[in-house]
């Protein structure tokens, strides 16, 4: 047992030894709409520095701990200041708990900490550095049979879940939510004798905003 132990302690001390001096690092920035490089529509936020860390056993993914962190003021800007070492993982990400029942932004998911643009990638000295928070965009669809024939079914998926059929025809509206200033793939179409013909279209939402999109089978 006693081996055990110090052969973990030996091995602790050898990861630590690996990282190289930390170096100041300020961070300064703003919490903007995503998709604009308009400061966020809402009050503050906090802004995070979080370290990658592996958990240490197979299978159990990454964890990410916070290093440091500031309330951003009501137009989003923010300074950030932490010794960061340049052999480790570090990204910018900000408190999704206040977000988790917003009305106007989406809740970053933890799968989306690790977004290329949000690595921070220069350690050491002043950096600039902006966080895009993606708002809600509504569509407005109304779904339009103009030949139908007994026995059609016709359907849609807005992905997510987002998935109806109506027997016969069709003829009605449904307001779905998505990510602003993003595109997304529409899939719809209907079946008929036994066949099916199947549609896409690309539709992009408008932050803050409601799109009406005609959807014709």
């Amino acid at each position: 047992m006693k081996n055990l132990l110090s052969l973990y302690i030996l091995a602790l001390l050898a990861l630590t030894s690996c990282n190289k001096a930390s170096k100041p690092t300020t961070i300064k920035g703003q919490v903007r709409t995503f998709g604009t490089e308009e400061a966020i529509r809402r009050g503050p936020v906090r802004v995070q520095i979080v370290e990658r860390q592996a958990t240490g056993c197979f299978g159990c993914g990454t964890r990410y701990h916070v290093v440091a962190q500031v309330w951003s003021d009501d137009n989003g800007n923010f300074r950030l200041s932490h010794n960061l070492y340049e052999d480790l993982e570090y990204y910018l990400a900000v408190n999704d708990e206040e977000l988790l029942n917003d009305k106007k932004y989406i809740a970053p998911s933890h799968s989306s900490i690790e977004r290329s643009e949000r690595r921070i990638r220069q350690i050491g000295g002043a950096v600039k550095m902006n966080y895009y928070l993606t708002a809600y965009g509504w569509v407005k669809f109304h779904f339009y049979s103009p030949n139908p024939q007994p026995g059609d079914i016709y359907w849609y998926s807005v992905g997510g879940g987002g998935y109806e059929e109506f027997p016969n025809a069709v003829d009605a509206y449904r307001i779905w939510d998505f990510g602003g200033n993003i595109e997304y793939t529409i899939y719809y179409g209907y079946k008929r004798n036994g066949q099916y013909i199947n549609f896409e279209s690309k539709v992009t939402p408008t932050a803050f905003d409601t799109l009406d999109y005609e959807v014709t089978f």
